[in-house]
């Protein structure tokens, strides 16, 4: 729900005293000192240990590194959550508030470590009293909930004036202005989630007339199920410095249960573990082959502070020089002639895993040179001997699919969740091509609204320090290579975050009761992204837009005696997940119509087209239906013993969407899924070409960060200092026109964020 200020309009909101300049300054002098004014307090205040909420060494000192106040702290402060696996790791713990007893034990073990100690974790079978015993405290802590703590739209809370009346005096801005716009922004979003779950409310009435035909669905009561949770016990093992030996500590009960340890546990290898796989099929002659292309495994509990990012760029592409003509088709133009393409898996900021194919399904390693990064023979100018080789010598062929797997896995490998998603299809190169930006987020259990705000300071002070220090460093003559390269921008996908948070809030007030809980069985996979369609009529490329999640790994439980499941509010939740979907992508770009399981029945009801109800175990009447042998499989694979697939098929395309779409229920748990055929999201829109200035410069610094990085590294890993100058200034031009946009108009609403946000813990007075 954002909007734009005209450079001309800001005069009401800045302040001409001492400290915001003179009033000969001009008005973007005025904004860029407010604006380093919050951002250099916002940075002094994440320095301090209590603006941390998910830092192990910041709670740490908060407790004083006493091992009496650690025990303590996760014994009292951080509740018991009864589910299964090892989801959360300790800062996951430290963001919801709670966790099972390998999660708690994992943060209590952390914490020893930083207290300066040795600790480890050790598991046993706890007896059914004492898991009753723990399920029963997690009820209770439930019922206590206060009903209102989801304040404001979409969960997050609202306007406190004092606070930011504060803030605006420090920053030398007109506060009423300020407020004013805040209040305008929130009462439009106000609006928009009204009419989010208004929306689901009708979407599931629909689902429960189709998929339960009238019937109450059965409502199952899940204490036995936690109780067998709860089995799965751990606790640690420490002692202090100079102790002899180990003492047992634990992290849920008051006093040890007197079990006798059945051997160590290793956080690394019992955590729950996503796993990305892509390949290729390619054809050579008459023969056909599968190539895997890059396999990537990362600890879930670890992609909460960061994510997962996937990434297919050209090995070639040029940024424009500052003051060089450039047009958002220059841009398109050149992703629709590559021909050669970098894989890459980044966790956080760092690039874990790269890979390079090209349209002749031919797959290497990366070789670092002056200007690319590339596998082909063309690549060899100044290229680093022996830093990389290539996986094998090249052969002609052709390239005919390319997919990725994603997987989720239990310890022992067990596995929870799969799913194929096609990024090239047989036959499709004339309508898709492989370049493409996915984030993967897992919310672990509830997620704080203080650590979103602490997620918006942090990112935001972050990136805007990069782009000045790498500015900095380029237009200097006198320049610090070496100082230059810690100056990295941080990604992170809040519009997942948030929409967590949002889901969270929803989830208490399907039946109205502050008790519902949404239970992790298994881990979520929330995914955002965009993906690149041509069009050939246009002889053109546009970037698709879609939120999805891919896996709803959350049950809704009401916290009454027996801790029932409610079906029916699992079906509310999964209906307003794919509506909330549609939203945030039709908001974040209102050009375009978003297209998603939701827009696909309805057209379909207003069409009169037929609705088909199918098991979804097999899959020959789903392809008799009209799905893809890709779409049909994936929903058998995924089906559970009593599922359902309601499908609409025949559609015209819209936009990213496919010609199909389809609800998967399931009648046990109640819990649906919106999908759409093609496995490129649950909620997809187009961007067009002709986009404002602001989205343009976002996408000249999101899609070029892995290529630009090894230019960067090549050109200096071959002493070319000069080029590697050249190429950084290539790489950052589109971040300097953020931060010109930033200080010039659209920025004031970035700005007046961060007053509101920083407005809640800065203590400005």
């Amino acid at each position: 729900m954002g909007f734009r200020i005209a450079l001309s309009s800001l005069t009401a909101i800045l302040v001409l005293d001492s400290t915001a300049g003179s009033q000969e300054s001009s008005q973007r002098d005025r904004l860029r000192e407010a604006n380093r004014r919050v951002l250099e307090a916002v940075e002094k205040e994440l320095a301090k240990p209590e603006s941390r909420p998910a830092d192990i060494n910041a709670r740490a000192e908060l407790l004083g590194r006493d091992p009496a106040r650690i025990v303590a702290f996760v014994q009292k402060e951080i509740r018991f959550e009864p589910y299964p696996g090892l989801q959360r790791g300790p800062a996951g713990v430290l963001i919801a508030g709670s966790g099972n007893a390998l999660d708690k034990s994992f943060l209590l073990m952390e914490l020893l470590k930083a207290a300066g100690g040795e600790a480890r974790m050790v598991k046993g079978s706890l007896p059914d009293e004492r898991c009753l015993e723990l399920v029963r405290s997690w009820l209770d802590a439930v019922n206590a909930r206060p009903a209102d703590r989801w304040k404001g739209p979409f969960g997050l809370g609202g306007l406190d004036r004092k606070r930011v009346e504060g803030s605006c005096r420090e920053a030398g801005v007109a506060a009423e202005e300020v407020i004013r716009m805040l209040r305008a922004r929130e009462k439009a979003e106000d609006a928009a989630w009204q009419d989010v779950r208004i929306l689901a409310a009708r979407e599931k009435d629909f689902l429960a007339g189709l998929l339960v035909g009238g019937r109450a669905l059965p409502v199952a009561p899940m204490l036995q199920t936690l109780v067998l949770e709860t089995r799965h016990h751990a606790w640690v093992q420490w002692k202090g410095k100079g102790a002899p030996g180990w003492t047992d500590v634990e992290a849920c009960l008051a006093a040890s249960p007197g079990i006798a340890p059945q051997g160590a546990l290793d956080p690394a290898t019992a955590a729950d573990r996503l796993t990305l796989t892509l390949s290729l099929e390619r054809k050579t002659g008459g023969k056909r082959e599968t190539v895997e292309v890059l396999k990537r495994e990362i600890a879930v509990h670890e992609t909460l502070l960061d994510p997962v990012r996937f990434t297919i760029q050209p090995t070639e592409f040029r940024l424009p020089r500052p003051g060089e003509p450039y047009t958002a088709e220059d841009h398109y133009r050149q992703l629709g002639s590559a021909k050669e393409f970098v894989a890459t898996v980044l966790t956080g900021d760092q690039a874990s895993m790269m890979m390079v194919f090209d349209y002749e399904g031919n797959v290497s390693k990366p070789q670092l040179s002056a200007g690319k990064i590339g596998g082909s023979s063309g690549a060899t100018a100044g290229k680093v001997a022996g830093l990389f080789e290539n996986a094998r010598e090249k052969e002609k062929g052709t390239l005919v699919r390319l997919w990725m797997d994603l997987g989720i896995s239990r310890e022992g490998n067990q596995p929870l969740f799969t799913q194929r998603r096609e990024i090239l299809e047989e036959g499709g190169r004339a309508t898709w091509c492989p370049v493409l930006s996915w984030d993967f987020f897992l919310p672990v259990g509830e997620i704080s609204e203080e650590f979103v705000r602490y997620i918006h300071r942090l990112f935001r002070v972050r990136n805007q320090d990069a782009v000045r220090s790498i500015t900095s460093w380029a237009e200097s003559k006198d320049h610090d290579i070496a100082q230059a390269a810690k100056a990295r921008a941080v990604h992170y996908p809040v519009d997942l975050l948030t929409f967590s948070v949002a889901r969270q809030a929803y989830a208490e007030q399907v039946s109205g009761a502050s008790r519902n809980w949404l239970h992790f069985d298994r881990p979520n996979v929330f995914l955002s992204g965009r993906q690149a369609k041509l069009l050939e009529k246009q002889k053109d490329v546009c970037l698709c837009q879609g939120i999805d999640i891919v896996e709803n790994g959350a049950l809704v439980v009401t916290a009454g005696a027996d801790a029932a499941l409610d079906p029916e509010g699992a079906m509310a939740l999964g209906a307003f997940d794919s509506v909330l979907e549609q939203s945030r992508v039709a908001a974040a770009n209102p050009q375009e119509a978003a297209a998603s399981a939701v827009t696909f029945f309805e057209r379909a009801r207003i069409l009169g087209r037929p609705m088909r109800l199918l098991d979804a175990r097999d899959p020959a009447p789903l392809l008799q239906a009209g799905l893809s042998k890709g779409d049909a499989e994936g929903i058998a694979a995924r089906a559970p013993d009593r599922g359902f697939a309601l499908i609409v098929t025949g559609m015209d395309p819209a936009h990213c969407g496919g010609s199909c779409a389809w609800w998967e229920f399931d009648r046990t748990t109640g819990r649906v899924l919106g999908r759409l055929s093609g496995g490129r999201g649950g909620s997809t829109t187009l961007l067009a070409p002709k986009q404002d200035l602001a989205e343009y410069a976002e996408l000249l610094s999101q899609i070029n960060n892995s290529v630009c990085l090894g230019k960067v590294v090549g050109a200096l890993l071959v002493g070319k200092e000069a080029e590697a100058k050249d190429q950084a200034i290539d790489c950052i031009t589109g971040m300097v026109k953020s931060e010109a946009l930033d200080m010039a108009g659209l920025g004031v609403i970035n700005f007046v964020r961060d007053l509101l946000d920083f407005g809640e813990t800065a203590g400005w007075k």
